[in-house]
């Protein structure tokens, strides 16, 4: 006779809900082109590196929070008679950035959304005031971008991360003037592949949950 089990058998064999994820905290930093692709995230501890001065935070997010959206182009062969393709083919796949955030009036905020470079102005000594002028045709510089998202406490903590190794804005932020909704920015990036990394994307997934539940992860060490 087959060795028989139970559906609840099966789950409880199978299904962790500590690989359930939410996003409770994300972070978004830009830096030049020319910065180095971190190797990791995390130290021995589990815990999150300081970032080197040349990440520059994009600031809060609304609780919209981003996403990360692959796309993907197929190219089917149909074959005469059959109901599916014989052949499939992988053409493109990128992937798209969307961010929505709160602090547009930051320095390298400013910089990226109006596409020009800001770091001669200075504000003035006795106003504070900062005035520049927009290019007639704005040029968005590749940036890197890292994503840095965490769930959990600091000593259960899941930290997901995504560094876009050549990204570009590709979208300009809306700006709302309402006396009831604070002003945010809808930004839109492309990632590309960058030559010396080697990818158009490096996934990091630890933090100190990693280390004590790395078992249900499936990857050892």
């Amino acid at each position: 006779m087959a060795d028989t089990t139970t559906i609840e058998a099966l789950k409880k064999k199978h299904n962790k809900a500590k690989n359930v994820r939410k996003a409770l905290n994300v972070l978004a930093f830009v830096a030049p082109i020319t910065t180095a692709v971190p190797d990791a995230l995390t130290g021995e501890s589990g815990a999150m590196k300081e970032l080197p001065a040349d990440w520059t935070p994009l600031g809060i997010f609304t609780t919209d929070g981003g996403e990360i959206t692959p796309d993907v182009s197929v190219d089917d062969v149909d074959g005469l008679g059959y109901a599916e393709p014989v052949r499939s083919d992988l053409t493109k796949a990128t992937k798209t950035i969307k961010l929505n955030i709160f602090e547009l009036f930051r320095k390298e905020m400013l910089s990226l959304t109006h596409g020009i470079d800001l770091s001669q102005v200075k504000a003035n000594a006795t106003t504070g005031e900062v005035v520049f002028d927009d290019p007639l045709l704005p040029s968005i510089p590749e940036k890197r971008l890292l994503l840095v998202a965490a769930d959990g406490p600091a000593d259960d903590e899941w930290l997901m991360g995504w560094c876009f190794t050549r990204a570009k804005l590709v979208s300009m932020p809306t700006i709302g003037l309402k006396a009831t909704d604070p002003i945010t920015g809808d930004l839109e990036f492309k990632a590309f592949a960058d030559e010396t990394a080697g990818t158009a994307c490096r996934n990091y997934y630890g933090g100190s949950a990693m280390l004590k539940h790395r078992d249900i992860t499936g990857f050892s060490v």
